[in-house]
C-alpha cells in the first residue's frame, strides 16, 4: 500500500510540473488556489478510481489465480 501511495504522489507531481504553465495562466485569469488545488485533486482522485476499477475486476473475474 505504500509503494502505491508514494508512486501515485510522485505520478501527481509529474503531472503538475508538466501543467505548470496552464497553472499559470489560469492563475493569472483569476483562478484561486482552491480552484488549482481542486483541478490536481480532482486528477488525483480519478487515477486512483480507474485503478481501482481495474484492479477489483480482475478477482471477480479470476477468483481461483
Amino acid at each position: 500500500m505504500l509503494l502505491a501511495i508514494v508512486g501515485l504522489y510522485g505520478l501527481i507531481a509529474f503531472m503538475t510540473t508538466q501543467r505548470r504553465h496552464e497553472i499559470g495562466v489560469r492563475m493569472a485569469l483569476g483562478a484561486t488556489r482552491g480552484n488549482i488545488l481542486g483541478l490536481i485533486t480532482s486528477d488525483g482522485l480519478r487515477m486512483v478510481a480507474i485503478g481501482g476499477a481495474l484492479g477489483s475486476v480482475r478477482p471477480w473475474r479470476y477468483p481461483k489465480c
